[in-house]
């Protein structure tokens, strides 16, 4: 009828649907084949420094991803000194290298960069970084402070 109806507790696997005639609400059985999340972490203590005006890879901040169809979203985070301005990207060996981030902070800070994949398919994924005036030092992971890296794959 069309009076207010109690709906028990369905089971602990269940999800709430609309039933086939759209009348009300029903516990189902949760349909199979969701997205399969893969985290993984690196973590370095080893300093880096570069001059270099080009991007270098930031050591040990690297990683393959599985093979397949999907997606990965890329997080790195360090400790970072400089004398010059320092841009940061990911660079992907499918996709391509990112957009860069500049960091501007020329005493010791915390710095962070994001990126999201468009494929996983078995791509290298690697964080670069590169000073904006070359000649100048900028360091990565500084003074024992660790780079980070986390990676969520999303197949």
């Amino acid at each position: 009828g069309s009076a207010l109806q109690r709906l028990a507790v369905g089971a602990a696997t269940d999800v709430l649907t609309v039933n086939g005639a759209a009348t009300a609400p029903e516990w189902s059985t949760a349909a199979s084949g969701g997205a399969t999340l893969t985290r993984t972490s690196v973590t370095t203590s080893t300093e880096q420094s570069s001059t270099s005006a080009s991007f270098v890879d930031i050591t040990s901040i690297t990683q393959t991803l599985q093979a397949g169809t999907g997606c990965a979203i890329c997080w790195y985070q360090t400790s970072t000194e400089f004398a010059s301005a320092t841009y940061f990207r990911w660079d992907f060996a499918t996709d391509g290298a990112q957009s860069e981030l500049l960091c501007n902070s020329p005493s010791l800070s915390q710095f962070g960069i994001h990126g999201v994949t468009s494929t996983l398919s078995g791509q290298v994924v690697k964080c670069q970084f590169k000073v904006y005036t070359g000649g100048l030092v900028s360091y990565v992971q500084r003074d024992s402070y660790n780079g980070m890296m986390n990676i969520l794959e999303i197949s």
